[in-house]
């Protein structure tokens, strides 16, 4: 009767082992997925806030190089110019709300500065310099722009804020600039992205950046 009743207790023992082992396993398992999936998306925030950044530099150093002579905004230029402006606005609040979220840091207000110019940005860019009717319309303009002084005032103004932000681009995704040193990089670094520090030094130091931003006109 003992040794009947041990063989119970041995049974039911093992069976709680054996579901514990099972939900550990899964537990596991979902872990391991949501490490993928929330690595996957920050990954792309970061990739998308950096690489919207950088096209801007290019064209904004396209558009100014002789801003002694005629300064010319070509039409495409202005699309992306209008576009990637709305890329990093978004991205900018984006990280800084999926570091809330997972704990890195404290919303400081800073880098929604940050994303507050770039929205004030992307309305004068769609109604003072490409003239579409729409707030935010980053519709191509038919042709070619021809700025006037204040229109180039503006472009300089964002080409100063936007170099800051390429510089940091720069300091923490190594051969930013060179398309395999980019490609290599994300490659490497995407799988467990989220558990890496740098990207939240970048979003600290795009956050500092906005005490260096520059007055937009009206």
């Amino acid at each position: 009767m003992v040794n009947k009743k041990w063989m119970i207790s041995t049974a039911v023992l093992g069976l709680i082992v054996l579901i514990l082992l099972i939900i550990t396993v899964r537990q596991h398992n979902e872990n391991k997925y949501d490490d993928r999936y929330i690595s996957e998306k920050l990954s792309n925030t970061v990739s998308g806030l950096s690489h919207a950044i950088l096209e801007n530099d290019k064209v904004l150093n396209d558009t100014l190089k002789d801003t002694k002579g005629k300064v010319v905004l070509t039409s495409l230029h202005a699309q992306m110019l209008c576009g990637n402006t709305h890329e990093i606005m978004n991205q900018m609040q984006e990280l800084d709300h999926s570091a809330e979220l997972l704990g890195k840091r404290r919303q400081d207000g800073n880098l929604n500065n940050v994303a507050k110019f770039t929205l004030d940005a992307e309305l004068y860019l769609s109604r003072k310099v490409m003239n579409n009717g729409l707030l935010y319309d980053c519709t191509a303009p038919k042709s070619d722009l021809t700025l006037n002084d204040e229109q180039k005032d503006f472009l300089q103004r964002l080409q100063t804020a936007n170099k800051e932000w390429a510089r940091i681009v720069i300091k923490y995704i190594p051969g930013a600039t060179n398309s395999e040193a980019w490609n290599s990089f994300w490659d490497k670094s995407r799988d467990g992205f989220v558990r890496r520090s740098w990207w939240v030094e970048m979003q600290k130091d795009f956050a500092a950046s906005s005490g260096q931003l520059p007055l937009l006109p009206n």
